[in-house]
């Protein structure tokens, strides 16, 4: 049984996003915490950045899941 869209989606919306997560985005995800640039590890981003050129076409998606700048509030 389907379930129905969400009132706070239209129809349309709701099929938009049906069909995103039906998409073929098998491969690699790389997902990050907080960057807090410019206070961050410049050793850990730069391996990062060699991992991601290292995946290259198997990489799918990067994800950050945190804040990106520390504005040293």
């Amino acid at each position: 049984m389907e379930k129905e869209y969400r009132p706070r989606l239209s129809e349309k919306e709701y099929k938009v996003i049906q069909n995103y997560r039906k998409s073929q985005k098998v491969g690699a995800h790389l997902v990050g915490g907080c960057w807090h640039m410019p206070f961050h590890n410049k050793r850990m981003f730069d391996a990062t950045l060699n991992l991601i050129e290292y995946l290259g076409d198997e990489l799918k998606g990067v994800h950050l899941i945190g804040d990106c700048l520390d504005n040293h509030s």
